[in-house]
């Protein structure tokens, strides 16, 4: 249906052509051969009545009958003649009495030939009943007009050899459309059947047959159309056999992973899945059910919304019937369709757990006696007299409370990381509190003569733990001076859409590319004699990083331009 309707589009577009371009000449042809004629029937009574105005002078100076010789003249020439005075007033007329005629001086042809020149007119005869094509020649007497001599003849004359022209042109106008419209009938059917051809064959490709092909005997565009159609139905056969081939392929990886996969479609109906998955949920049939069917865990189905949102991989851990698994979620553009991968990690949270509950233990165990060790020394340290005893002392007590410091950081740390530690939330004004912390550095910075850069802003308040907060500026800001021996520090507080940006930069050592990742870890140190000198632990930073995830923000390291370091905190309003 489809190609013929196409071969009907073209031969009707032909056809409308056709018959509007022989419409268009009938009616342009017969204008301009009728605007001619009556050119040429002007011309040549203008050339009568000027060869009688010669026979006509003698009578009109004597006063002689003029009505007599027109009438006479009239009927040898037949055509109608009439002479009028200046004064409008027929003297003589060919067709009817003179004296019972209306006064010719408003007559347009009549007008035009008292200026001295040739009038010509076509309208209907009042006085003969009749359309006449009317021509008047002035007659002068010394130098003016004083007479007109018109010459008429009946328009039926010229309709008639009109319409015979006229019938004329409309047969051979229509010979001319029958011979274009059996070529417009060759020239569509030369198109369509060529194209007839290649719709089957598009058809049978799209029922998955790529083995047929065309071949057509034109040597125009249609047969570079059908060669490059054979080209691409091999091609895509090619392809066709590669994705199946790697599809198969990706199916046996899939179901042969032990980690859970499952896809999610642009719907949120599970669309693949493998055995692992299966087991995961205990159950079989699944495919094309929504996924909040299955798993049900508002974190999960909160993810795999934010997923959508953003095109690098999403990870996140989730609890499901009792174990805990690392979930990777990765968005595909493309298809709309969601990936997400489950990574049984209970073991090795139990095992993070079991180190958690141990480093808490020792270290609420170990307090005790660092804190009964500190006051010994200390005791000790006061009664001494001896110097060099004395200098003993004074490094077993540094020591004892470098071994505090690492303990009080451990219990902090843990208590960051139990499950059933709550944030004291709050309304936190972040510009007051960095105004009031940088107060207390000002003594520091001032020691090692660096300058403070301050570029707070007035930002919205945000939801918060204020003493938590102030342990990550205090750190931050102390860490900076601390491995900071020349230049500034500049504190940054700006609020961008819908995040308030908070930056500290140093000009400092710096930090190391490969060192950027571990910089946040448990006792690591860019560098450690440095940081032994100054009694560092190696758990600030990991401190800090917990508060900040757990206030749903996100902390950042970067290089500063001045060989320094830049820490940013991004907080959601």
């Amino acid at each position: 249906m489809k190609t013929k309707s196409f071969f009907y589009r073209i031969f009707l577009g032909n056809l409308f052509i056709v018959v509007l371009l022989i419409i268009s000449i009938l009616f342009s042809s017969f204008h301009v051969i009728r605007s001619h004629y009556i050119k040429q029937l002007t011309a040549n009574l203008t050339n009568i009545g000027k060869s009688l105005i010669p026979s006509v002078e003698p009578l009109l100076d004597k006063n002689k009958n003029v009505d007599f010789f027109v009438k006479k003249m009239g009927k040898e020439i037949k055509k109608r003649i009439t002479v009028i005075t200046v004064e409008g007033v027929v003297l003589g007329d060919s067709e009817e009495d003179p004296s019972i005629m209306e006064n010719h001086k408003k007559r347009p042809e009549i007008k035009k030939a008292f200026q001295g020149k040739t009038g010509m007119s076509l309208r209907y005869s009042r006085t003969v009943k009749k359309e006449m094509l009317y021509v008047a020649i002035p007659i002068y007497k010394n130098n003016t007009v004083k007479y007109v001599i018109r010459m008429s003849m009946f328009l039926t004359q010229i309709n008639q050899l009109l319409n015979t022209l006229k019938y004329n042109l409309l047969l051979i106008s229509i010979l001319i459309a029958l011979i274009l419209l059996v070529f417009s009938l060759f020239f569509s059917l030369s198109l369509s059947s060529p194209i007839h051809k290649l719709v089957e064959l598009t058809q049978a490709v799209a029922r998955g047959d790529f083995k047929k092909r065309i071949y057509l005997n034109q040597n125009d565009e249609i047969k570079i159309l059908g060669y490059n159609f054979n080209k691409m139905t091999e091609q895509l056969e090619n392809f066709v056999q590669t994705i199946q081939t790697e599809k198969i392929e990706l199916q046996r990886i899939v179901f042969s992973l032990q980690e859970a996969l499952v896809v999610i479609d642009k719907n949120d109906k599970i669309i693949l899945m493998n055995r692992a998955f299966l087991k995961l949920v205990d159950s079989e049939k699944i495919k094309n059910r929504y996924y909040w069917e299955i798993i049900l865990n508002t974190n999960f189905a909160k993810n795999i919304k934010k997923a959508k949102k953003q095109t690098s991989l999403f990870q996140f851990e989730i609890e499901l019937k009792g174990k805990i698994y690392q979930c990777s979620i990765s968005f595909v553009p493309q298809n709309q369709n969601t990936i997400a991968v489950f990574h049984d990690i209970s073991e090795m949270k139990k095992l993070e757990q079991i180190k958690k509950d141990f480093v808490s233990n020792v270290s609420h165990e170990l307090r005790t006696p660092l804190t009964v060790i500190g006051g010994f020394l200390e005791t000790l340290d006061e009664e001494e007299t001896d110097s060099e005893k004395k200098r003993y002392l004074d490094i077993m007590h540094r020591s004892s409370q470098r071994l505090m410091y690492l303990v009080e950081d451990l219990l902090k740390l843990s208590e960051l990381e139990s499950r059933s530690f709550k944030l004291n939330l709050e309304n936190v004004n972040l510009e007051d509190l960095l105004n009031n912390l940088l107060l207390a550095f000002i003594p520091k910075i001032k020691e090692k003569k660096l300058t403070l850069i301050k570029k707070i802003e007035s930002v919205q308040p945000i939801k918060g733990d204020l003493f938590k907060l102030e342990q990550v500026f205090i750190n931050l800001i102390d860490n900076a001076i601390k491995y900071t021996d020349s230049g500034s520090i500049t504190v940054n507080l700006k609020q961008e859409k819908e995040k308030i940006v908070f930056e500290i930069a140093d000009t400092g050592i710096g930090v190391n590319e490969e060192e950027k990742e571990r910089i946040f870890d448990r006792f690591y140190v860019v560098n450690k004699s440095r940081s032994k000198t100054m009694g560092g632990t190696g758990l600030g930073l990991s401190i800090v990083k917990h508060i900040v995830l757990l206030h749903n923000a996100e902390i950042k390291v970067e290089n500063n331009d001045q060989h320094g370091t830049i820490f940013k905190i991004y907080f959601s309003v």
